[in-house]
């Protein structure tokens, strides 16, 4: 299994080293990659504040003009399944950048949403509708635990069930991006890795979890952060994580240069190659 920010054996030569040098420890790898692209980082997370703007319109003014209003807030909530076109992006970029190759931000940005918008979409509605139904499910087996004692098994199970679907996210748009696959292969697939990458998962959730925790500590001069280096930051460690263990199970016959979504060997023989 590949390491975690040093937890483990992944390494990832930069460019121009040769094949016989000795590899750099994971750990040093995250934070030598994070220096040198820690400005285009930067660009990255405005680029994505920026893009999904639009998306929150509909949401701050139904907050701002009519906050009593629950049906138009619910309605205003919908637009915001938008972002994930742009997680799209900022995931490919992101990619590269754990994959130690260039990115030309804007236009693989623009370029990689184009391409997968239509499957980032269905995400982004699935998650809309089940985040919803867990949100309303356990606040209400959290509010009757004390009047039954029965309600304590789908409120744990609906914990557990949270807790699969955050560890699914960390592979779902890093798949999108990179294979050809159906919207049902991903999630089976990611569903897949949310066990089999089970420690790294619960590592990534700790570590994003702390700068959560500092953000929401410091509010709202945090907030200050949010969109310069929080959102990439985040995602860094996530795909940096994440990309060694999908490589390893989905192409493990291929060096990182030469895997694209045009040519990457996909997790199971029912996917469909362009």
């Amino acid at each position: 299994m590949a390491g975690f920010l040093g937890f483990g054996n992944y390494s990832k030569p930069g460019p121009g080293i040769g094949k016989d040098e000795p590899q750099k420890h994971s750990f040093f790898v995250f934070f030598d990659i994070f220096i040198r692209k820690f400005w285009k980082l930067i660009e990255i997370n405005l680029l994505f504040c920026i893009c999904c703007i639009p998306f929150f319109i509909p949401f701050v003014l139904t907050v701002m003009y009519l906050p009593s209003n629950a049906v138009l807030y619910y309605i205003s909530l919908i637009p915001l399944i938008g972002i994930a076109v742009n997680i799209s992006g900022l995931t490919y970029i992101l990619r590269n950048f754990t994959r130690q190759e260039h990115a030309f931000l804007w236009m693989d940005f623009k370029d990689t949403v184009k391409k997968n918008w239509r499957q980032s979409l269905i995400v982004g509605a699935v998650d809309f509708v089940v985040i919803f139904l867990l949100v309303f499910s356990i606040r209400f087996y959290y509010a009757n635990l004390a009047t039954n004692g029965f309600f304590v098994i789908p409120f744990a199970l609906c914990i557990l069930f949270t807790i699969i679907i955050t560890f699914m996210h960390y592979y779902i748009f890093v798949m999108l991006i990179t294979f050809d696959l159906k919207i049902k292969q991903i999630f089976k697939n990611a569903f897949i890795f949310s066990f089999a990458g089970v420690g790294h998962n619960i590592l990534i959730t700790l570590f994003c979890g702390i700068i959560i925790l500092i953000a929401y500590s410091f509010w709202p001069v945090s907030f200050l952060f949010i969109p310069f280096i929080t959102i990439s930051l985040i995602g860094f460690i996530i795909v940096f994580n994440v990309w060694p263990t999908i490589k390893k199970f989905m192409i493990p016959e291929l060096p990182d240069e030469e895997v694209t979504k045009e040519n990457a060997p996909i997790f199971e023989d029912t996917g469909k190659n362009n």
